[in-house]
């Protein structure tokens, strides 16, 4: 095996997140052997996953509204594991509702668009703001299951569009916006989408381009397709179709109260991100909640070793 060709600062490498879990589970960093202490670390963390997990969700802070009865039961076999049997939990729950009932004056979105202009979203904000979607899209007839497909810009409010369906225990579909038509209707096709987040405009490279239209050719017929809410980013003439289309900003303005957050099995789908379909037919991955949980905490704590 050929030598690392970079080793970081010892001092540095002490003080980072990851070193901290190492010293948890008893495997701590030999500084006369860094490279050596990594690499036995990751091989304990493959061979001893019952107790590499629990140390990471600790760790991590992750909220269980009932707790998992084991790690992971691979009695019918390794590729059908069920991870964390027994456990319920919410992405929404451990992500926004602790936060905001924690600290909420405290800084959790920053949203910049291409002109450099930014917004931002303290934890309060982002609640609210998540409490009142989540509302409409139960009253809008979205169900623990249902699937929600999001074709839209790179704006702060994808975010709560992604934590309101969540929130309410249906699956979220991120589709890029500069998708055709075609390849948008292919993946709300497949997946029975029930209602699409969308704006009327887009920008990309410092040109506003019609999102609003390329969503209706893409919705048009599709029968499982009830709902369409729009974003109103321009000057709020696009083209709505009665019964089916929404303005964003009016549907959630008279909306009060807050809504539950659905509580979900471990296993149960929380995403579902399609493949670019280059090499044949996309594929939906499924995600779910605490695998989210489990493995983006996982890369953003020690991989990236984010503070707050």
């Amino acid at each position: 095996m050929n030598p690392s060709v970079w080793l970081p600062d010892p001092d540095q490498l002490m003080s980072t997140r990851v070193a901290d879990l190492m010293t948890t589970v008893g495997m701590p960093i030999d500084p006369n052997d860094i490279d050596g202490s990594v690499r036995r670390f990751v091989r304990w963390s493959q061979q001893h996953p019952e107790r590499f997990w629990p140390a990471v969700l600790d760790d991590l802070g992750v909220v269980w509204s009932r707790n998992y009865s084991q790690v992971v039961d691979l009695s019918a076999g390794p590729e059908w594991a069920d991870w964390f049997p027994g456990g319920e939990t919410n992405i929404a729950m451990n992500c926004l509702d602790i936060p905001a009932a924690e600290m909420p004056d405290d800084l959790a979105l920053i949203a910049e668009d291409e002109d450099g202009n930014s917004r931002r979203w303290s934890f309060g904000d982002a609640d609210r703001e998540v409490q009142r979607l989540a509302q409409l899209l139960s009253g809008l007839g979205i169900e623990r299951g249902d699937r929600v497909a999001c074709l839209m810009p790179m704006v702060g409010e994808v975010v709560f569009a992604m934590l309101a369906t969540m929130k309410i225990g249906a699956i979220f579909i991120p589709i890029f916006s500069g998708y055709a038509p075609p390849s948008v209707r292919e993946r709300l096709e497949d997946s029975g989408a029930r209602l699409l987040f969308t704006a009327d405009v887009g920008k990309r490279r410092g040109r506003q381009f019609d999102l609003k239209s390329q969503a209706d050719m893409a919705v048009d017929g599709l029968e499982t397709l009830q709902h369409q809410v729009v974003l109103r980013r321009g000057d709020g003439e696009a083209p709505m179709t009665e019964g089916r289309d929404l303005w964003w900003q009016d549907a959630v303005a008279s909306v009060e109260g807050d809504s539950c957050t659905a509580m979900m099995a471990a296993m149960d789908p929380a995403l579902m991100i399609y493949t670019s379909g280059t090499t044949g037919k996309p594929k939906g991955t499924v995600h779910t909640h605490a695998g989210c949980l489990a493995q983006m905490g996982k890369e953003v704590r020690y991989n990236f070793d984010v503070r707050p």
